[in-house]
């Protein structure tokens, strides 16, 4: 019996946020940007405020805005 070198993936339903929020975890890069284009962020800061949130998600695993200072 040979055992498999890379686990099966299991993917998990997702809980849609309530009162109308936008869940960013699993979003890509491009989702994540048009979503914060859709918040209002002003074109200019995108970029910035892309890598920001995108570290504070996926780098620190942060997942409350409150927590991001």
């Amino acid at each position: 019996m040979t055992t498999p070198i890379s686990p099966d993936v299991l993917t998990l339903p997702r809980k849609l946020p309530e009162g109308g929020k936008v869940n960013i975890v699993g979003l890509t890069r491009d989702q994540l940007r048009a979503a914060l284009i859709t918040a209002g962020t002003p074109e200019k800061q995108v970029k910035m405020r892309l890598g920001q949130v995108w570290q504070w998600v996926y780098h620190w695993g942060v997942r409350d805005f409150a927590q991001m200072t």
